[in-house]
C-alpha cells in the first residue's frame, strides 16, 4: 500500500486526476445506506470507479518522475496548461457517463450528453 501511494505521489497530474475522478464517480455509493432500495444499482457506480482507479494506478506506475525543466520561451502558461485541462474534461466526462451505460438506463450517446450537461452545469437533460 505504501508503494502504491508513493507511485501516486510521483505519478504526475494525470494519475492524480484519474484517481480523483474514480472517487468522484464512486461518491453516490456513500448515500446507499439511506436508500437501500437502490442497492441493485451499486454496480453501475462501482465498476467504473474501479476501472478508472486501476487506470490511475497503471498510469502512476508507468509515469517517471522528471526533473523540472525550465519553460521554453515560446510556450506560454496557457499552452502549457491546456493539455491537462483537456485531459481532465475528457476523462471526467467519459468516466461519469459509464454509470448511465452500465445501468442500462441510457445508450452511450445520451449518457455522454447527460454527463457533459452535468459537468458544464448546462441544465439540459435527456432523462424524463
Amino acid at each position: 500500500m505504501k508503494t502504491l501511494l508513493t507511485h501516486l505521489k510521483r505519478g504526475g497530474y494525470y494519475s492524480k486526476v484519474l484517481m480523483f475522478i474514480a472517487l468522484f464517480v464512486a461518491a453516490p455509493l456513500l448515500v446507499l445506506p439511506f436508500y437501500p432500495q437502490e442497492a441493485g444499482e451499486a454496480h453501475a457506480f462501482l465498476i467504473p470507479a474501479v476501472i478508472i482507479a486501476v487506470i490511475a494506478i497503471i498510469t502512476a506506475i508507468l509515469a517517471k518522475e522528471k526533473p523540472e525543466t525550465p519553460p521554453y520561451e515560446w510556450q506560454s502558461p496557457l499552452q502549457k496548461g491546456s493539455l491537462p485541462v483537456l485531459f481532465t474534461w475528457c476523462a471526467s466526462i467519459l468516466g461519469s457517463s459509464l454509470p448511465f451505460v452500465i445501468s442500462g438506463r441510457l445508450d452511450f450517446v445520451h449518457a455522454l450528453f447527460e454527463s457533459v450537461s452535468g459537468w458544464s452545469t448546462g441544465g439540459m437533460t435527456v432523462v424524463n
